[in-house]
């Protein structure tokens, strides 16, 4: 009792209230704590000097254009709260200054308009509510009160810190327009919409942010964030990005960048994110998480590339419930960590989908091409920049003699956009064997063979359009020698634009068949001569396949005749983007017997390249689809793999795409499956990881078996020769030839297949790290400041009379604006009690002591000086407690439930009460009623034991565990009583989500209580035995496991130690 009376005796009086003439920034502003010194140097200045810790209550917060406001702090680590208590949004379209920390929170909103230049050590502007006692505390704990209010970052507002800084927006909803930006370099810029935000500490020492919202809190991002060599993170329900967030580093490592959004995550267009190196560091690391879609669409980029002279490639993670990741074309990524120099090792691309879907079949099979005279044949497709599809193939006799090349061009959606129309303009004898590849300026390139055009036999020619079908240039001759035949031409776009063609060429390498390419610019002008691929010559090298990788080089694979020992075997090369061999020939495949033949290509997701042939006799009939996955630099990452599951009759002549899911589709034709005694085209999926899933679709099964599906619906005649090409819209289209179904021997025909998400469940709720604390000022339990007993406030400086001090007149209680110094003022009305510098003591002494207590709510202070500076305010005796001394609170909580008694309004009750559930907070769970009290809420208590060092586990997250605690306590006789576990089940989970964070929860909520206590006792052993390296490899082998590998793993680690 004494201890509480004494401090509560102590409490300073330090709200003051005083008025800036109208011609200053910010006006009418109450000091609610710390020293304070407001002035006005000049008409268009508002400076403030502030100890550590300071807070200011404005009636508005403004600045006008050709203002400035400034704050003068003691360090760059100093805070100062500025909060509006007025109904006005603040629209900052001058200039704000601080060599400290600028704290701003306006619940009506907050506009950084086109003027705004912020230049300050750190800013966190939030529409969020911030407690002072939180502030004091260092506890970031922002909530939302009432509707909510937007906050806007205008097209030319200039946000920036000095080194290290930090700059946090949290609102309902947030914009950065265009032209705007927001810059922290080696610091850190967090963008976070919801309806609570909370910054906590994590157990290996990360800031994390918790955020609340309420599946309306949308984030969109037009502008401009530079946070080089530091971490950038942007949090809410949607987030919509068509900006630029750049983490790159000049000298040294570069950042991290996180984007977390509980519904939709979308990387426009042109929008780009880089945590790459400009010099000879690594790559940084990216981590894009959705809880239902996240699309990058195809001309976005998400690089974390090494340096151009040194250093390995970064990690990017994408994980989603329905992920889609368009390619650029061609099989070029748009989401790379690559080794841009030699010395350097390709980081690791990640790719998650945590959503069952299927590809289901759109509106059809329908007819491409419109002549259907004779036979139109070997269909080739491709995906353009823009997102339209253009189809090729050769027409006999349509040009007036033998096989021309065609073509017709598709929207997005697959509505036709073009008529078919012709390729080559010499018709002369036949053009045949076509290719097509989309570039990235969004044109396209199509080469064919050519009989007699250079002079002797075939030759290689090409022809570029643009995305309506219009040519850009005449027809070129590829191939420089045109001795023999060179034929069967294959074509693949590079990352800088270029593209390549390789092809087969008759006795060049003197002996038979040999490969070759050239690589062209994206005018078609040559940049290279003639390159060999192959370097074993003997016998017959043809048939190549060509495909870019995502770190720029490109693989080119073929089959040779006799050089594995027996019949045809499958090799392959990696060059850079000047030609220069980067490796040896490969060989592809391991089983040796019989024929390996007709391989094909294609780049994948991650990085990495997958290459399938035709292998005779591997699957104990005629032809089997075999397959095999390397690494960029040409490592095997699988041993061979069958693709297809029926093995009856052959199936061959394959052809792959990787999908916006990260995995991939190959299609292959099968002879006889159908039930007709002819050909289908069949399918088979994978995922990410190159495991075989199934496809539900429409489509009759067509005798389909395991997971493969039938591509066309028509089962009468041969269906054969299919290509693919991915969809901007996560989709797929098959292309193929299909005979006597135009009515006249075989026509080009194709199909469409809509990615079909399964049912998203929305959690409004997101946890993410973001850097060591270490790095940053701002940080969780790291105190703003302490209360100052004091006060030393300077009078405003009146601009028009600068050695005259201005004596602020009618000072106003901001619940009250009236003169209290005027005998009418109502703050003096009856039943009002003033507290001043003389009656303080006696005053709180008669509210503790009395038998009868007097009501506070209509206390006012004075502060006795003569009604210059006056303070009047309506306070409760919570506002003292949470706004100026923490210690008042720790003393009421270790007091008698008797004295909490004494207060009669039910407000301070409540605010009483509240400060009794922080009994042994300073203990950590040093206290078994703690360790139970954590159990309960979380319904696991047999994690919390001392075995499982529970400080280490849980001590970083104290404010869920005052949550917690809060929740498990009720106001019963003025006294708390513990409930016990009254939590759902769905509560649980969303706790136990909010210690653990998104990645870990993902990776352990199919595990039960004991199966999770398996995992953190794992954990905390494998962390605190193992070396740095060794511990970051078990990691990745945890993140490896299939779900049901971890659950047997560790369900079964838990049942051992039971």
């Amino acid at each position: 009792m004494g201890q509480l009376k004494h401090l509560l005796n102590l409490l300073p009086l330090t709200l003051v209230s005083i008025t800036i003439p109208a011609t200053a920034n910010p006006t009418n502003p109450t000091i609610v704590n710390g020293t304070v010194t407001i002035t006005n140097p000049n008409a268009s200045t508002l400076e403030i000097t502030n100890t550590p810790g300071s807070i200011i209550n404005w009636q508005q917060f403004s600045i006008n254009p050709g203002e400035l406001t400034r704050f003068l702090q003691q360090s760059p680590e100093s805070a100062i709260l500025n909060r509006v208590i007025g109904s006005d949004p603040s629209q900052i379209l001058g200039t704000l200054q601080s060599n400290g920390r600028v704290l701003l929170i306006n619940p009506n909103g907050i506009l950084f308009g086109a003027n705004a230049v912020i230049d300050v050590q750190g800013l966190i502007a939030s529409t969020l509510n911030l407690t002072n006692e939180d502030f004091l505390n260092g506890n970031y704990l922002f909530t939302q009160n009432g509707a909510g209010a937007p906050l806007t970052v205008a097209n030319g507002a200039q946000l920036t810190t000095a080194a290290g800084g930090q700059i946090w927006l949290m609102a309902n909803s947030i914009e950065q327009q265009v032209n705007s930006n927001i810059t922290t370099p080696e610091g850190q810029t967090v963008l976070a919409a919801g309806t609570q935000v909370q910054v906590v500490e994590s157990a290996l020492g990360n800031m994390v942010f918790n955020v609340t919202t309420d599946g309306t809190n949308n984030l969109e991002t037009l502008g401009a964030i530079a946070s080089a060599k530091g971490a950038a993170g942007l949090f809410a329900d949607n987030i919509t990005h068509s900006g630029e967030i750049n983490a790159q580093s000049a000298d040294g490592a570069s950042g991290l960048v996180v984007l977390n959004a509980t519904n939709n995550l979308t990387i426009e267009d042109n929008g780009m994110i880089n945590s790459s190196s400009t010099d000879n560091s690594d790559g940084g690391v990216i981590s894009l998480t959705a809880g239902n879609k996240l699309e990058v669409q195809r001309l976005a980029e998400v690089s974390a590339d090494g340096g151009i002279t040194g250093g390995d490639g970064g990690r990017i993670t994408l994980t989603a419930h329905d992920l889609r990741v368009s390619q650029i074309a061609n099989g070029m990524q748009n989401v790379h960590a690559n080794a841009r120099h030699a010395s350097g090792v390709d980081g690791t691309v990640i790719l998650t989908e945590t959503g069952i879907h299927s590809y289901d079949p759109v509106a059809g099979e329908f007819q491409v091409n419109v002549f259907t005279t004779d036979a139109q044949t070997f269909p080739e497709i491709a995906a353009l920049a823009g997102g339209k599809i253009v189809v090729t193939w050769q027409s006999k006799g349509q040009d007036g003699d033998e096989f021309g090349i065609y073509a017709r061009i598709y929207d997005p959606s697959t509505n036709t956009w073009s008529n078919e129309f012709p390729i080559n303009t010499t018709t002369a004898d036949e053009q045949d064997s076509v290719a097509v590849a989309g570039l990235p300026n969004g044109n396209f390139v199509v080469t064919w063979q050519s009989e007699g055009q250079d002079g002797d036999d075939t030759g290689i020619y090409g022809r570029i359009f643009d995305a309506n079908g219009n040519a850009h240039t005449n027809e070129f001759l590829v191939n420089t020698t045109t001795n023999d035949r060179q034929e069967n031409s294959t074509i693949t776009a590079l990352a800088n634009g270029n593209f390549v063609v390789s092809w087969d060429s008759n006795n060049q390498d003197g002996n038979n068949k040999g490969i070759f390419a050239r690589i062209f610019e994206p005018n078609g002008t040559p940049q290279t001569g003639e390159l060999p691929i192959n370097t074993t010559t003997d016998k017959r090298q043809d048939l190549p396949t060509l495909t870019a990788l995502a770190n720029g080089n490109f693989v080119v694979a073929w089959q040779s005749n006799g050089q594995d020992g027996d019949k045809q075997g499958i090799y392959g090369r990696i060059f850079d983007a000047n030609g220069v061999a980067q490796t040896g020939e490969l060989a592809i495949n391991t089983t040796t017997n019989e024929a390996q033949e007709a391989p094909t290509i294609a780049a994948l997701s991650d990085g990495s390249f997958l290459v399938t042939w035709d292998s005779e006799g591997q699957d104990g009939s005629r032809n089997a689809v075999i397959g095999r996955r390397f690494a960029s630099n040409g490592t095997p990452l699988t041993d061979e793999f069958q693709i297809n599951t029926y093995t009856t009759e052959p199936q061959d002549t394959t052809a792959i795409s990787s999908l916006a899911d990260g995995g991939f589709l190959v299609t292959w034709e099968s002879w006889e499956q159908d039930g007709s005694n002819q050909n289908s085209v069949y399918g088979q999926r994978f995922d990410s990881q190159g495991n075989p899933v199934a496809n539900n679709n429409a489509l009759p099964t067509g005798n389909a078996q395991g997971n493969e599906f039938i591509i066309n619906t028509r089962l009468v005649h041969n269906q054969d020769d299919p290509q693919i090409a991915p969809l901007g819209n996560g989709g797929f289209m098959v292309v193929w030839k299909s005979f006597n179904q135009d009515g006249d021997s075989n026509g080009i025909y194709t199909q469409r297949f809509d990615k079909t998400p399964a049912p998203f469940t929305p959690i409004n709720f997101l946890s993410a790290e973001l850097g060591p604390v270490a790095n940053f000022n701002t940080r969780p339990d790291l105190s703003n400041g302490v209360v100052t007993p004091s006060i030393d406030l300077t009078n405003p400086i009146d601009p028009a009379n600068p050695t005259n001090p201005t004596n602020p007149t009618n000072p106003t209680d901001p619940t009250n604006p009236t003169d209290p110094t005027n005998p009418s003022n109502n703050t003096n009305a009856p039943g009002n009690q003033i507290i001043n510098s003389n009656n303080a003591n006696s005053i709180i002494n008669q509210i503790i002591n009395s038998n009868d207590p007097v009501s506070i709510s209509n206390l006012i202070i004075d502060n006795g000086d003569n009604g210059n500076n006056t303070v009047s305010t309506t306070f409760a005796l919570g506002q003292i407690v949470r706004q100026i001394f923490p210690e008042v609170e720790q003393a009421i909580a270790q007091s008698d439930p008797e004295e909490r008694n004494l207060v009669s309004s039910e407000v301070d009750k409540e605010v009483l009460a509240a400060s009794a559930k922080e009994v042994g907070l300073l203990t950590g769970f040093a206290r078994e009623e703690d360790r139970a009290i954590l159990a309960s809420c979380l319904n696991k208590p047999d994690l919390l034991t001392d075995d499982l060092g529970v400080e280490d586990l849980i001590a970083p997250y104290l404010n869920l565990w005052r949550e917690c605690r809060y929740w498990q306590y009720e106001e019963e006789d003025n006294s708390a009583v513990i409930l016990g576990n009254t939590q759902s089940q769905n509560t649980q989970e969303q706790m136990y989500a909010q210690m653990v964070g998104a990645e870990e929860y993902n990776l352990t909520r199919s595990l039960s209580w004991g199966g999770r206590q398996a995992y953190w006792q794992e954990q905390q052993q494998m962390q605190n035995t193992l070396s740095v390296e060794e511990y970051e490899n078990y990691l990745q082998g945890i993140h490896s496991l299939s779900e049901e590998e971890r659950v047997k793993y560790f369900e079964g680690l838990a049942q051992s130690e039971n």
